[in-house]
């Protein structure tokens, strides 16, 4: 295949990303991916797993894991979705020794468009010989990414599960070991209306292959299942808040300190991420290094604090701009939007907070904007440039009482105002809600508000 191809082949295949306030929960299966990677020779046999879901943070716990395997010396493959500007973000692979940062594109280890078109190619051609097969757009890219990494002789796979976990994509694996990071209430009209029903889809990546998981805190209603599908698997559970615990956590606008107790001893680290949040999700990291420690991974402490400080996620809560301060991220959950509010209220504590907000037509928009709702606060409420966006309407600002509202369609128009409120108020500028509006804002601000 042409690289000049690529996008065009791709938008033939159903996006659920794009409509997935429409998608229904029979609407996922394995059984079309299981017979692609068949007669591609499945690839994905033959390669090392780790494997991550949950509503939240598990993006942050892949990148770390993935940064301390590099640092001790592994070839990682880094399976991550959604992109935020390019689909060949998603499917990366981390040499020893280099850095994922790139210059002229958001990484530097994301695959290149030859290999992206050669995967493609590969996959046409079964898809031309076998049309009865039904494949998604995520689906065909799980399988470029297990084609480029058993071409590039990868020594483990880090796969971030892409909506919820049993009929995920990525679970044609069978890990290593895995990770359930904090579960929450999201994509409800495909995974379930209770987070015991949440919890039971997130945990389909639990497997009697799989001797240990590695779970954050959790609601007791989620936990609960979690540890009874742990038992039922035989599979030892290492959870944060037993047998991991994080403390002395100090937050700078430079990053994170904390410190991770596990077995009667205390470990020092930093990253550049900000946020409580980012040392939990460090914590599910570090259990994962154990576990695969014991499987004769080389990791060693040193290897874990590097990987920490090393760890690059953007758009999580990532500072793109400091006169005024101008932070994006995207919390698109009630719970992930309230730790946002409160890591920017303790790094800013004396500083009003401007907001500029948008959330996907699928969020619980009423409990989003309850945690913006606070006295003396300005948000401007506007929209991404995307099928799923939430279209604001005027009756929308019933949803406030407290806070100044300003409806601004266009976010380049709510960036630049959001900006002159902070600067008259000496404040800092706060963007969040989806994924698809961050990563719009913090391409404006990068060309528009330059550090």
């Amino acid at each position: 295949m042409d690289p000049r191809e690529i996008q065009s082949y791709l938008q033939q295949f159903t996006n659920h990303e794009v409509f997935l306030h429409q998608v229904k929960p029979n609407d996922f299966r394995l059984d079309g991916l299981r017979a692609l990677l068949r007669h591609l020779g499945n690839p994905h046999h033959h390669l090392k797993y780790v494997h991550v879901a949950g509503t939240k943070g598990k993006g942050s716990t892949c990148v770390f894991i993935a940064e301390i395997l590099r640092q001790a010396g592994l070839r990682v493959g880094l399976f991550t979705s959604p992109h935020l500007y390019d689909v060949r973000e998603r499917i990366r692979i981390l040499e020893p020794g280099e850095t994922s940062r790139g210059k002229e594109s958001l990484f530097s280890d994301m695959i290149c468009d030859e290999d992206l078109a050669e995967c493609l190619g590969r996959i046409r051609e079964v898809l031309s010989a076998h049309p009865d097969l039904d494949l998604t757009y995520f689906e065909v890219l799980t399988a470029v990414a297990f084609l480029q990494f058993i071409q590039n002789s990868i020594d483990v796979v880090v796969l971030e599960c892409g909506l919820g976990g049993r009929f995920d994509a990525t679970n044609v694996v069978d890990p290593l070991v895995c990770a359930i990071t904090p579960i929450g209430w999201d994509h409800q009209n495909v995974l379930g209306h209770t987070l015991s029903a949440i919890a039971r889809e997130k945990s389909g990546i639990i497997k009697r292959t799989c001797g240990h998981v590695v779970l954050s805190r959790q609601l007791p209603e989620a936990y609960s299942i979690l540890e009874q599908v742990c038992w039922v698997n035989n599979s030892q559970v290492i959870s944060v808040g037993e047998q991991l615990e994080v403390e002395d956590v100090e937050q700078t606008d430079g990053g994170t300190r904390f410190v991770i107790c596990y077995e009667e001893k205390g470990h020092a680290f930093e990253t550049s991420l900000l946020g409580e949040v980012q040392a939990e999700n460090a914590a599910v990291a570090f259990g994962l290094a154990m576990v695969l420690k014991n499987f004769g991974f080389p990791i060693e402490d040193e290897h874990i604090a590097l990987g920490f400080k090393h760890a690059f996620w953007p758009c999580r809560f990532e500072i793109v701009a400091k006169d005024p301060h101008i932070i994006v991220d995207s919390a698109h959950t009630v719970d992930s939007l309230k730790k946002s509010m409160r890591t920017l209220h303790n790094m800013f504590p004396d500083q009003p907070c401007v907001v500029v907000f948008g959330a996907s037509k699928d969020k619980d928009i009423e409990g989003l904007c309850a945690q913006l709702d606070r006295e003396g606060r300005v948000v401007f409420l506007t929209q991404a440039q995307h099928p799923r966006a939430h279209i604001w309407k005027e009756e929308d600002q019933r949803f406030f009482s407290k806070a100044q509202v300003n409806p601004v369609a266009d976010l380049s128009d709510a960036l630049r105002q959001a900006v002159d409120e902070a600067r008259e108020r000496g404040g800092a500028v706060l963007v969040a809600g989806s994924v698809y509006l961050a990563s719009e804002a913090r391409a404006i601000v990068c060309q528009k508000f330059p550090n």
